[in-house]
């Protein structure tokens, strides 16, 4: 269970101080090297069986609202670019979350991560 003090908290100041870091380092390669990250936890998976030639699967035993969060703040990322109409970011951007058309060999494979109730 998150709390704001113990989890919430620290990831947004996290997340805001490298924004902000990013932001005011623009090109300098080595400022950018300097940040130092946000530990989340370990996340534990499962192996899933799956078909010849298609993508290793996973299922999460632990780690979920982690990264349920992650997929939250990475929406809200996405929509303040199409907001703002940041295209060559948001363009990066999707490439960070969802498989190329070509390699998903169709539309129901494209996203990275899918979110299920389904135990393994």
């Amino acid at each position: 269970m998150w709390t704001e003090e113990d989890q919430w908290q620290p990831l947004w100041d996290d997340i805001t101080r490298v924004s902000e870091a990013v932001f005011t380092a623009g090109d300098d390669a080595e400022a950018l090297k300097a940040l130092s990250g946000h530990f989340l936890g370990a996340v534990v998976v499962k192996q899933l069986p799956s078909g010849a030639g298609d993508p290793a699967r996973l299922s999460v035993i632990d780690g979920q609202q982690r990264l349920t969060t992650l997929q939250l703040l990475l929406d809200a990322a996405q929509l303040v670019m199409e907001l703002v109409t940041a295209t060559r970011s948001l363009r990066a951007f999707t490439s960070w979350c969802s498989t190329t058309r070509s390699a998903s060999r169709g539309t129901s494979k494209r996203f990275k991560l899918w979110q299920t109730s389904r135990r393994p």
